[in-house]
């Protein structure tokens, strides 16, 4: 058994390749996510544009539709006279 202070990244010398091989394997193997190379993004990456994402547009207004309530007209059929 080994023990110690050290971060495990210190027990290989390619602590990094092992890392991304085993993760691929765990999404391939044991959740069944189709994975490749690239599919894995570092963190430092994914903050790193985070912080620099601008902040979203503001949406734009919902067009109202004008309309003149004089052109409209009570039907004959309604019997009613108008107001």
């Amino acid at each position: 058994m080994i023990s110690g202070e050290s971060p495990a990244r210190k027990l290989f010398e390619n602590f990094d390749t092992i890392g991304r091989l085993v993760t691929l394997a765990h999404y391939e193997d044991n959740l069944n996510v189709p994975t490749t190379p690239d599919f894995l993004i570092p963190l430092e990456k994914l903050i790193q544009a985070e912080m620099n994402l601008q902040p979203p547009a503001p949406p734009k207004p919902i067009p109202m539709m004008s309309y003149d309530l004089n052109g409209f007209r009570r039907p004959e059929s309604c019997g009613g006279s108008p107001p």
